[in-house]
């Protein structure tokens, strides 16, 4: 008899990149104010973004079965600080 994976065991590693990524975000955001890089635009841009993804994130749990939620909340994350760790370190490459 075959055993079923545990539903939420296949989130792990979403979870676990995102927080990877978002890790280096703040890296990468710390770095650009502390050699005082950092613009007016940027600082609007990491509160603005937390709203606009938390947002997004009530609305995917809410459209879909509570099953898919947090597939739906991971992916809703992922792409915001996926987004935010190629803009980030475009300038570095």
């Amino acid at each position: 008899m075959k055993r079923r994976p545990d539903p939420l065991s296949a989130y792990w590693l979403d979870a676990f990149r995102i927080g990877v990524d978002a890790q280096m975000v703040i890296g990468l955001r710390l770095l650009q104010a502390v050699t005082g890089r950092a613009s007016a635009h940027e600082t609007t841009l990491m509160v603005s973004e937390k709203l606009i993804a938390f947002a997004d994130a009530q609305r995917a749990m809410i459209r879909g079965a509570p099953a898919m939620a947090a597939a739906r909340v991971l992916d809703v994350y992922g792409q915001a600080v996926a987004g935010n760790r190629r803009r980030l370190s475009s300038p570095l490459l």
